[in-house]
């Protein structure tokens, strides 16, 4: 990645832009070049990656205003970083000088909620292919999310990443004048409360039509048979294909993933825990109520420094002995404790003889 090379380099590659001074030409050389090879020859794909923010936007946009080579015909991915901003013109003014790119399918925005709002429609004018819409960081109401969301025609994952979720008012529009995208297929949630994530999927289930997805990524998102999540997995949840459940913090009884039941489409589930109680417990817990019969791969990632009790373990190994995992054709577990991973396979001797055993680096 240009971010990694040589300052003499970074300078040689960049003169084609008669930048003022060494500076400029690097900044402008590290936001968004990747090198194919270095001889000669070379071809060079300028700015497949961009984000925009207070100290590159400046002069990046000089480069756009003052050079031939066409550097909007590389950009696929970009990201808006502007959260301290609130002058809506302003962004405004930044977003018409960076112009048409057609080509962008990932599109990151940190933006103030109230600018996001004046400047939605002009957004998804400007970057009319994108694929994959992400969130970052930052209070947003619902209806900002959402009409922002609802411009992207082509759009298939959406993701809210430590975002705060503010819910509708009775002044917004109503939730059903909202739709998304027919071709959406992945929804990541990694709200800043765990509230946020019902609070985002009791909105869902008020868009007409209600999106169906193949893919889910919940962080501290109890799937609960009571809670919007739950309801949308009643719904919707046999759609599933892929389906990945973070637990940063303590682990969630049985009764918060009751819902879980319902995802009986299910091909591969990933498990991810940070909280230090007993790993085995939780995997065993989490399978013990997944009524699919069509999984291929379980992942469990555990990002705690405190090792597990063979017993549980055996508990797991027995439980994907069952039929119901006829299908299963990798297990694989990773941890940051090494001794972890060997106490798990030592008492999984059913599931080793299957060949389905693999550990993880992470």
């Amino acid at each position: 990645m240009a971010q990694d090379l040589p300052p003499e380099i970074v300078d040689l590659i960049v003169e084609q832009f008669q930048l003022t001074t060494r500076d400029d030409k690097r900044c402008i050389a590290r936001m968004g070049l990747v090198c194919k090879d270095w001889l000669p020859s070379s071809r060079y794909r300028f700015f497949s990656d961009v984000d925009l923010n207070d100290h590159t936007s400046g002069p990046f946009l000089a480069v756009l205003e003052n050079t031939p080579f066409p550097v909007t015909n590389y950009i696929r991915s970009l990201g808006l970083s502007f959260a301290g901003r609130e002058d809506t013109f302003e962004i405004e003014a930044m977003l018409r000088t960076l112009g048409h790119l057609p080509l962008v399918k990932t599109l990151r925005i940190t933006l103030n909620d109230q600018v996001l709002a004046g400047n939605a429609s002009l957004i998804t004018e400007l970057f009319p292919g994108t694929t994959h819409l992400v969130f970052r960081g930052i209070p947003l109401a619902l209806n900002s999310i959402l009409s922002t969301a609802m411009g992207f025609h082509s759009l298939k994952s959406l993701k809210l990443d430590w975002v705060d979720v503010v819910a509708a008012s009775e002044s917004d529009e109503p939730l059903s004048s909202y739709h998304l995208s027919p071709k959406l297929e992945s929804i990541e949630l990694d709200p800043l409360d765990p509230g946020n994530g019902n609070t985002f999927f009791g909105a869902i289930l008020g868009l007409h039509p209600v999106p169906v997805i193949s893919s889910l990524s919940i962080r501290e998102v109890n799937p609960s048979e009571p809670s919007s999540l739950g309801r949308y997995l009643l719904h919707l949840g046999s759609a599933l294909r892929h389906l990945r459940m973070e637990s940063p913090s303590r682990d969630a009884p049985r009764d918060h993933l009751t819902a879980l039941r319902y995802c009986t489409g299910l091909q591969q589930l990933d498990l991810v825990y940070h909280h230090g109680s007993d790993v085995g417990t939780s995997v065993s817990r989490a399978i013990s109520i997944i009524e699919s019969r069509t999984l291929t791969v379980i992942t469990v990632l555990h990002k705690s420094s405190v090792d597990t009790s063979p017993s549980e373990w055996q508990a797991v190994d027995e439980q994907l002995a069952d039929s119901q995992f006829a299908k299963l054709q990798v297990f694989r577990l990773g941890s940051i404790e090494p001794g972890l991973v060997r106490t798990a396979f030592e008492n999984m001797p059913m599931a080793s003889r299957r060949g389905i055993l693999r550990s993880v680096k992470i």
